[in-house]
């Protein structure tokens, strides 16, 4: 069975930087396995990739092949884009 894991550590685009990931700057991983972060329940992940990125959710399953990283019009408006561009 395919699951998620949240890292402790994010890549944050606008100042190009890897820093702990919001809501983690207190954990102290106990060993290498803790440290490579948590792992998230299919509903989590599913939540995550709902908001953090466009196309994956569909319905109730996630279709991870059209995912497209972050948040683009398709995330909130149905349908093609381009000519707004």
């Amino acid at each position: 069975m395919a699951f998620s894991i949240e890292s402790l550590v994010s890549y944050f685009p606008r100042d190009n930087v890897l820093a702990p990931t919001p809501g983690d700057q207190k954990v102290t991983p106990a060993n290498l396995t803790d440290a490579m972060g948590r792992e998230l329940s299919v509903w989590e992940s599913r939540s995550c990739f709902n908001c953090h990125a466009t196309g994956v959710v569909s319905g109730e399953k996630m279709a991870v092949e059209r995912l497209t990283p972050g948040m683009e019009c398709e995330r909130c408006h149905e349908g093609r884009t381009e000519a707004h561009g």
